[in-house]
């Protein structure tokens, strides 16, 4: 299936119109970068539930044939998807009459013998440079599709700072979007109210310790948009936290949505969340929220209220 790989809309119509279809099909995305197919997979998983179509993960080989061969009682639609583990020595055949099945795969050698049969989206072998450009051309489209213009500095800052982990990217623009409201035009300093991903290294490190290790710190900044920003930091550490108090498999759940933690998350993450619980996280959450909106709306001076904030999180660790 030739498209333009830079094209996102594109992509996602194609892969909605090719598995949604009332003829169902066989699709087979093949693209190395796991966090752009991740995301594909995902709006296409939202795209099916939003239309009353079932979705099965299927996540060995045994699933898939287990699935595609089972008799369903129902006329009801399917969509399987077979995702991240190679089928090249399989032979497949069709999913059930009306259903579909999407092959979510790292390259053409991963594809099951028949494979020529079915229709493929190919993203070429990307070098670095072409897969920071195709990253910044589809968060220009994420924008778009939420009416949305984001200036060029705050596209490329976005990128470089996730490191074209596109979905992070995606979290922040859906939160960086709605924090605009009508809001057409978006400034790297708007967003940056919201966001937390222009930040250096050290500001990174202090609000690490301050969530995790329960450390004091004084007032970051005078400056309330560098504040606020700061504040955006914090509150991704917090959700983390939450996040991985409900997970089943807590790895699993890094390495999906937080990969470029991973290196940290046994020596780090991982121990704390275990010892702190949820409890601390969500109380971490309100006492993040009270102090964001102190600051926004109150007189008092915003050291004040730092104070406040800290003070409390030292007393839930």
């Amino acid at each position: 299936m030739a498209l333009n790989t830079f094209d996102l809309h594109g992509i996602i119509t194609s892969l909605e119109e090719s598995l949604l279809s009332k003829e169902g099909g066989v699709v087979a995305l093949l693209l190395s970068d796991i966090s752009s197919r991740n995301f594909l997979t995902s709006i296409l998983i939202k795209k099916a539930q939003h239309a009353n179509v079932e979705v099965k993960h299927l996540e060995t080989v045994d699933d898939v044939h287990a699935s595609l061969n089972e008799l369903s009682l129902f006329s009801s639609k399917t969509l399987y998807i077979a995702s991240g583990f190679s089928l090249s020595n399989e032979t497949l055949v069709e999913p059930p009459a009306g259903s579909s099945l999407l092959l979510s795969l790292e390259s053409k050698g991963q594809l099951p013998k028949n494979g020529k049969e079915y229709n493929t989206i190919v993203f070429p072998s990307e070098k670095p440079w072409d897969q920071k450009a195709r990253i910044i051309a589809w968060t220009k489209v994420l924008f778009q599709m939420r009416k949305k213009v984001a200036a060029e500095e705050l596209v490329h800052s976005l990128c470089a700072t996730c490191d074209n982990d596109f979905m992070r990217i995606s979290s922040e623009v859906e939160k960086i979007s709605l924090f605009m409201g009508n809001e057409t035009h978006i400034s790297l300093q708007k967003a940056a109210q919201v966001s937390t991903f222009t930040h250096s290294e050290k500001e990174w490190n202090i609000a690490e310790n301050i969530v995790w290790n329960g450390e004091g710190h004084t007032l970051p900044t005078d400056d309330h948009t560098e504040f606020f920003r700061f504040i955006g930091l914090l509150r991704y550490h917090l959700q983390l936290g939450l996040a991985l108090t409900h997970a089943r498999d807590q790895k699993a759940l890094i390495q999906e949505r937080y990969p470029k933690i991973m290196k940290k998350a046994d020596k780090v993450y991982l121990p704390r969340v275990k010892t702190l619980g949820k409890e601390y996280f969500i109380k971490g959450n309100v006492a993040l929220a009270e102090l964001e909106r102190n600051v926004r709306t109150a007189s008092h001076a915003t050291r004040h209220y730092w104070d406040t904030f800290i003070i409390n999180m030292r007393c839930h660790i």
